[in-house]
């Protein structure tokens, strides 16, 4: 149909609501006014309460189930897109281990190169020397935001502190104010205004992170930021867990005594990954539907928890009853039939463990009003809504349902080396090298059998030349006799013949360098990040490009790590500042990671240094005594240090150079300035400028 007028477009573009036509049309749209439709709705809403009515035996089975489902999930999620084996098939060749099925196709040789193992090793000694903080390399600051917030009491006082300057002016003048200077009088006000709320958005802001860095030192939050690294080169994913209220006892010192007393700290824990089981939807711990993390707990956590606030002590109570019936594996049902068809009846003591499913995530408003919580942040609950909770289930019964503690999110901070895009779930080393670690492997077996083959001659034996009184020989050893008749049966020739093999080890071993310089080009980590020689490296100068290139790809592992750390410090900084009456706490301030800036701010330092080298050693050579020969020195093992070299290696020690130079000189003193001494140094040594000589720099196997 051709649509040639306005009025037949007219319902195309959306100016009025199209109507059904005919009796067809209406029956088949279902047609109704809104409100109508809305009276429908509510009524249903009210009928679906009325009958799925909470159960006063058990209140929150609805919610227990809710999560279970969700759980099962998010499990099967998982399992699907094989990140169970991922995550283990990339531990074990971080441990170097076969799994069975391997084992089986080689019985003898099962040796392992270490290819993973060593390229995590360099990783992880990088991120450590990059992100360990010091007080000029701080791995992560505050900074007050370029517009702090300004609150309105100051607001309200600074307009009448405006407002009386304009009066007084006038009063001293006892001429009217004209618009033009009342402006001017406010516009100065402005700016010392603003210079005033910038001053005092710096020291609160540093208040506030003085308070983070010792709330960290409690927490021990080095050694769970160290594990993170540890977890991040070999798992998909590295999370840390916090900031949670916990209890411990901190040693203070009161009245010149050392005390321990028990108060509350922000507590931070390494998560394994294995127990995470995030949402299909989710990309990262906050966007996703749900988040559930399985852990366990003793029975005296248990006892503990039943006497916190958010925990439901009648459950616990009922658990504790049950802890004794193999209730820790309730979540493997296949186990608890197993052992039901055998009959096996188990005790448990007091430290072992029940699993626990912590659930962070949306809960609708219709299953919360089933479970009796109709409140949440002091507002009735919408059925019709989602809210943010923390519940907790063990042994199918709910022992803790919260509303989200934390205003900034959920717990919980991961970070991968390698991300996938739109995927929560990214990549380490063990599966970026999963190839070349197999084909490393192949060769290196192939080299030890190679190597078994030709240790040894091989003997070949004419046994119809044998004497007959002469068996056989299963081994051959120096000085052993062989009795042969080489006219038996009229034949000639050697009864014997020994043959060396030509051993191919040595190609094999070059495969093996071969896949390694490959899973290094694949990972963009290299040996020389540890200052150790990289075969085809042979200057200075290559060296100094491969390491520019491996920088390229470091910083985007580390601007993940910088992402996850700024997450966490924003969240505990938020957390205590709702939780703090004092006001020089309050700060408007933004968190920004180092990490990445480090690394730049490194290859920087080093390009400044060689340039600094370039500049002082042409004064050095022209103009003896400016410059101290010492001050050279250690430039250059600056330099060498800064491209992940060991200086020992290369340069010698300012000591050394110091005793040097004493020796040649009093070796010039006592031989008259041509002689020298026994064991001294008779001439001084040419100085060449390190820039000419760069590519002469070889550097060494470590």
């Amino acid at each position: 149909m051709a649509l040639s007028k306005p009025e037949d477009i007219a319902g195309l573009l959306g100016s009025a609501a199209a109507t059904p036509s005919n009796q067809i049309q209406k029956a088949a749209t279902d047609f109704r006014d809104a409100e109508t439709v809305v009276e429908q709705i509510e009524d249903n809403w009210n009928a679906y309460l009325e009958e799925d009515a909470p159960n006063e035996d058990a209140p929150i089975e609805n919610l227990t189930d809710y999560i279970c489902q969700a759980y099962q999930d998010a499990k099967a999620c998982r399992q699907a897109n094989c990140i169970d084996d991922k995550i283990m098939s990339g531990r074990r060749r971080w441990k170097g281990e076969y799994t069975m099925q391997e084992r089986a196709l080689m019985p003898k040789i099962d040796v392992f190169f270490h290819l993973t193992r060593s390229l995590s090793n360099i990783a992880l000694g990088f991120l450590r020397s990059i992100l360990k903080p010091d007080e000029d390399n701080p791995i992560w600051e505050l900074e007050p935001s370029p517009i702090p917030a300004l609150p309105e009491f100051a607001a309200e006082r600074a307009a009448r502190y405006a407002a009386s300057l304009v009066q007084q002016e006038a009063m001293a003048t006892a001429e009217p104010i004209t618009e033009e200077r009342a402006n001017e009088i406010v516009e100065d006000l402005r700016e010392q205004l603003f210079e005033a709320i910038d001053h005092q958005a710096e020291i609160h802001t540093r208040n506030l992170q003085r308070k983070l860095y010792d709330n960290l030192e409690i927490a021990d939050f080095d050694k769970v930021f160290d594990q993170f690294l540890q977890d991040i080169v070999k798992d998909p994913n590295a999370c840390i867990k916090g900031p949670y209220t916990s209890a411990k006892k901190i040693k203070k010192w009161e009245d010149g005594k050392l005390v321990y007393p028990m108060e509350k700290y922000q507590r931070f824990d390494n998560v394994d990954v294995a127990n995470m089981f995030p949402s299909s939807d989710s990309v990262d711990t906050q966007t996703g539907s749900y988040i559930i993390e399985i852990t366990q707990m003793t029975r005296r956590q248990l006892k503990d928890a039943a006497k916190l606030d958010g925990f439901i002590a009648k459950n616990i109570d009922t658990i504790l009853c049950e802890f004794d019936d193999k209730s820790s594996e309730w979540l493997n049902s296949l186990e608890g039939e197993m052992e039901a068809m055998n009959d096996q009846v188990g005790k448990f003591n007091d430290y072992d463990a029940v699993d626990v499913i912590e659930f962070h995530g949306k809960v609708p408003g219709h299953i919360l009003h089933h479970a009796d919580i109709t409140e949440w942040d002091s507002k009735e609950i919408d059925p019709k809504d989602e809210y943010e909770m923390e519940v907790w289930v063990c042994c199918k019964k709910i022992i803790r349902a919260v509303e989200q503690c934390n205003p900034m999110g959920r717990p919980y901070h991961c970070a991968s080396l390698f991300p996938n895009c739109h995927s929560f779930w990214g990549e380490s080393i063990p599966h970026r090298v999963e190839d070349e670690q197999r084909a490393a492997n192949a060769a290196f077996r192939a080299a030890i059998r190679d190597m078994g083959y030709t240790s040894g001659p091989i003997v070949n034996v004419d046994v119809s030349l044998l004497d007959d009184n002469q068996k056989l020989p299963e081994e051959f050893h120096a000085g052993m006799v062989i009795k042969t008749n080489s006219r038996k049966r009229g034949l000639a020739g050697n009864a014997m013949n020994i043959e060396q093999l030509q051993s191919q080890a040595e190609r094999f071993m070059a495969l093996v360098d071969k896949f390694f310089l490959n899973a290094e080009m694949i990972t963009g980590i290299n040996r020389q990040m540890l200052g150790q020689s990289q075969p085809g490296v042979g200057t200075l100068g290559e060296a100094q490009i491969l390491q520019q290139n491996a920088n390229t790809g470091l910083q985007s592992m580390l601007v993940n790590i910088d992402c996850a750390l700024e997450s966490l410090i924003e969240m505990a900084a938020c957390q205590i500042m709702t939780t703090t009456d004092d006001q020089s706490l309050k700060a408007d301030a933004r968190v920004v990671g180092h990490g990445a800036t480090s690394l730049l701010t490194r290859e920087l330092n080093r390009q400044n240094l060689l340039q600094f080298l370039s500049t002082v050693f042409p004064l050095y050579q022209t103009q003896p005594g400016v410059i101290e020969p010492e001050g050279i020195i250690c430039l250059m093992r600056e330099l060498a240090r800064g491209y992940g070299l060991d200086p020992n290696k290369f340069v010698i020690s300012p000591a050394e150079a110091k005793q040097r130079r004493i020796e040649l000189q009093v070796a010039q003193l006592q031989g008259g300035g041509g002689g020298g001494i026994a064991g001294g140094v008779s001439q001084a040594p040419q100085t060449q400028s390190p820039l000419a000589a760069q590519d002469s720099i070889q550097p060494q196997a470590a």
